[in-house]
Order: C-alpha cells, then structure tokens, then sequence
C-alpha cells in the first residue's frame, strides 16, 4: 500500500530547517548592516577631519606676515585676518571656526588642538576621537612670504 501526503515528522523536519536558514540569513544580515554602518561612520570621521585640517592649514597660509594673536591657548586660538578675528576652538567636543560673527561647526568628537608657529609656518596638531577610532596627525603648514 502506498501512502499520500507527509508524515508528521517529515513536516517538523522541513519546519526546523526552513527556521534555521533563516536565522542564518537574518544573522549574516544583521553582521553586514552593522559592518556598513561601522564603515559610514569611519567614513565620515576621516572626510571631517581632513577637512577641518584643510582649512585650518589654508586659513593660517591666508594670515598676514606678522600674524597678531589675539589668544593662543590650548585649544582655542585666534588671530587678526584683514579687517576681521578668526578664531578656531574646541568647545563641547567640536571643533569651531568662527570668522567675524559668523561661526560654524567644521568637526564633531574633537579632543585636542595645538598651533605652534617656527620659522617655516606653523605646526599643526588635531586629534578626533569617537567610539573606539582615534584619528591625529600633526603637520607642518610651510609659509611663503
């Protein structure tokens, strides 16, 4: 005699793999958002941070010969730029540029900011830490004049 249909525990068999799969699909997923969004945020740390260092470094070639500063202390530094103060600082974790009255937020996560001037410009120092990456570099900004 032959029998149609499924036996109880052929079902439950199917029923188990079926549920594995698709805990193993659900868990490589999960892994590969959290990658991507792992790697977006590290994205966005080095793309702030070679910015804000890019326009630091610029403003401090666009400074007059004799640069007057008009504050040079840890992490806040100003200085006279034409007819205006420029003034970069980190306050609250942020790193600001602040030109005439209008200031804006160049990077987040800052810890620390040093200029230090020598005889062939200026030596720059940043350090951006958030989460577990830390990004500093220092480099020396050569000015002609």
């Amino acid at each position: 005699m032959k029998k149609k249909g499924f036996s109880l525990i052929e079902c439950m068999v199917v029923i188990t793999l079926v549920t594995l799969i698709g805990l193993l699909t659900t868990n490589f997923c999960l892994k590969c958002y959290t990658m991507i969004t792992e790697l977006r945020l590290q994205s966005s740390l080095l793309m702030m941070f070679n910015t804000s260092f890019d326009l630091l470094a610029r403003d401090l070639k666009m400074a007059p010969a004799m640069t007057q500063w008009r504050s040079k202390k840890k992490n806040d530094y100003s200085w006279q730029q034409g007819t205006g103060q420029l003034r970069w600082r980190i306050n609250e974790n942020k790193l600001l540029r602040n030109a005439g009255k209008r200031g804006s937020v160049v990077a987040l996560h800052a810890e620390s900011l040093a200029i230090e001037e020598n005889r062939n410009g200026f030596k720059l120092s940043l350090k951006i830490v958030a989460n577990k990456h830390c990004y500093q570099a220092t480099q020396l900004v050569r000015v002609v004049r």
